[in-house]
C-alpha cells in the first residue's frame, strides 16, 4: 500500500472536504469544488495505469483512499469512485488511441467520466439487463433509451452507459460500453434529485433520444464488460464509502460524549456505562466491517473474476449493516441534537440509509449466490431489522417533516431565454450545473 496518496485523501477530506460537505448535501449539487482539490492533488488519476501517466493504485490502496475522502465528503468519495471505475473499464477494454485521448483529458484537464447503468424499468440485482438500445447508424452508433440514478449528471464531461445492441437479448453477446459526450445532441434530462442523504451525488434520470456517436467511443467488443472483472470493483468502492461514513459518524459521537456535560453529576456522558457500552460495540463492529474490506482488498489480484464478486459483495454487505448500525446508534447517543443539521450526524445516518435502501438486498443476494451457486429468479421475502429500521425512520422523518419541512427549498434553475422551451421542460445534459 502506498501510505502517502492515503495521507494525502485524509488530509484533503479534514482540511478541505469536510467543511463543504453539508453545504452539497442542503443545495442538492455535483461537488465541483472538491472535485478540482482532487485534480489538484492527482487523484483523479487513481485509477489510471502508471503507464498511462496515472496513479495505478493497487485495490489496497485504492479502498484506502476511498475511505479516507469518504470521512470527509461521502459525495466526493462516491463520485470519485464512480469516475475511476470508468477509468479502470478504459484501462481494460479501450485501445492505445482510446487511452491516450481520455486519460489526457483527466490528467490534464482534470474531467471526470460518469457510470450509468441503472434503469427504470430493470433490476440490477436480479438479472444483468439493459433497455437503453444502441444501432449501427452509418460510420457510428446510435442511442435510445432512459436511465436512472444518472451520478454526476451535468457534471462530468463523458458518460460511460450500458447499453444492449438493438435486438440482442443475450447480454453475454449484447452488453456494449458506449462513451458518450456530456454535449452530444439528443440527450435531455429534468433535473429532479431531491432525495434523502447524500444529495450531493447529483443524478436525476437522463433520456437519450437518437444520440450519435462515433465508433471509436466503443470499449471493446460487446459482452465484454463482464469478463475483465472491473465490474464486481464497484462493491468494494462502496464498501469503502459505508465504512468511512461510519467511522466519521463515530468520532463525532465520541468526541461529542467526551465534551457534552450534564446535571446534576456535572460529568461528561461519555463516564456514562451505558454510552460506554454502546460506543464500545460500535467500534468492534466497525473494526471488523474494515478489516473484511481489507481483506477482500488484499486478495483481489489473485482472485478470479467469481472471487472478485463475493470478496466484493460480503466487504459490501458487512460494510452496508455495520455502517447502518453505527450511524444509528450515533443519533441515539447524542439525542435529540443528533437530528441538528449543525451537528455531523445526521448527514451520515440519512446517507446510509438512503444508499442501503437501494443497495443492501443487492448485497445480500448476490453474497449468498455467489457462495451457493445460481440463484433463482425469485425474490426472499424476509424482512430483516435493518429493514424495519429503514421503514421507522422513514415514517418519522415524514412526520417531523409536517412541522419542519425538509429539504430546504433548492436554489432555482437559471432562467430560460425567451424562446427556450418552460423550465419544467427536458433540459440538455450539456448545460453544466456547478
Amino acid at each position: 500500500m502506498t501510505i502517502g496518496i492515503v495521507e494525502t485523501a485524509a488530509r484533503l477530506a479534514r482540511e478541505t472536504l469536510a467543511p463543504r460537505a453539508a453545504w452539497y448535501d442542503r443545495d442538492g449539487v455535483n461537488p465541483v469544488e472538491s472535485w478540482r482539490d482532487l485534480h489538484r492533488e492527482r487523484l483523479l488519476a487513481i485509477g489510471i495505469p502508471q503507464a498511462q501517466g496515472g496513479l495505478g493504485l493497487d485495490m489496497p490502496t485504492y479502498v484506502a483512499v476511498i475511505r479516507a475522502l469518504a470521512r470527509g465528503c461521502a459525495n466526493t468519495a462516491m463520485t470519485l469512485h464512480m469516475h475511476s471505475t470508468v477509468m479502470k473499464f478504459i484501462a481494460a477494454l479501450g485501445t492505445e488511441t482510446q487511452k491516450r485521448r481520455y486519460f489526457a483529458e483527466v490528467i490534464e484537464h482534470g474531467r471526470l467520466f460518469g457510470s450509468w447503468g441503472s434503469e427504470p424499468a430493470v433490476s440490477l440485482s436480479r438479472t444483468l439487463l439493459m433497455e437503453t438500445a444502441i444501432r449501427e447508424a452509418g460510420e457510428g452508433f446510435v442511442v435510445d433509451g432512459v436511465k436512472h440514478f444518472c451520478t454526476m449528471a451535468l457534471g462530468a464531461s463523458q458518460y460511460m452507459v450500458w447499453c444492449a445492441l438493438d435486438g440482442e437479448s443475450d447480454m453475454g453477446k449484447a452488453l456494449v460500453l458506449a462513451l458518450v459526450p456530456a454535449d452530444a445532441t439528443g440527450i435531455t434530462t429534468d433535473g429532479k434529485w431531491n432525495t434523502l442523504g447524500m444529495r450531493g451525488t447529483y443524478s436525476p434520470a437522463v433520456t437519450f433520444a437518437g444520440v450519435r456517436i462515433p465508433r471509436e467511443a466503443i470499449l471493446g467488443n460487446a459482452g465484454a464488460a463482464v469478463q475483465v472483472g472491473v465490474v464486481e470493483s464497484f462493491g468494494l468502492g462502496y464498501a469503502a464509502i459505508y465504512v468511512g461514513i461510519a467511522e466519521a459518524a463515530l468520532d463525532f459521537a465520541i468526541d461529542y460524549a467526551k465534551k457534552r456535560v450534564v446535571k446534576p453529576e456535572n460529568i461528561a456522558i461519555a463516564q456514562d456505562p451505558t454510552v460506554q457500552r454502546h460506543i464500545g460495540n460500535l467500534a468492534v463492529r466497525l473494526d471488523a466491517a474494515r478489516l473484511v474490506m481489507e481483506d477482500s482488498a488484499a486478495r483481489w489480484d489473485g482472485a478470479d473474476i467469481g472471487e472478485r464478486g463475493n470478496l466484493a459483495n460480503k466487504a459490501k454487505f458487512l460494510a452496508t449493516e455495520t455502517s447502518l448500525e453505527v450511524t444509528s446508534k450515533v443519533i441515539q447517543v447524542v439525542g435529540g441534537r443528533g437530528a441538528y443539521k449543525d451537528y455531523p450526524a445526521e448527514r451520515p445516518s440519512i446517507a446510509c440509509w438512503r444508499r442501503s435502501a437501494r443497495r443492501r438486498s443487492e448485497s445480500r443476494r448476490e453474497c449468498s449466490g455467489s457462495a451457493a451457486g445460481p440463484r433463482g429468479p425469485e425474490r426472499s421475502t424476509r424482512r430483516t431489522a435493518c429493514d424495519l429500521r429503514l421503514g421507522l425512520f422513514l415514517r418519522c422523518s415524514w412526520r417531523c417533516s409536517r412541522s419542519h419541512p425538509w429539504p430546504p427549498p433548492r436554489r432555482p434553475w437559471p432562467a430560460p431565454p425567451p424562446t427556450s422551451a418552460p423550465s419544467t421542460a427536458p433540459r440538455p445534459i450539456s448545460s453544466r450545473r456547478a
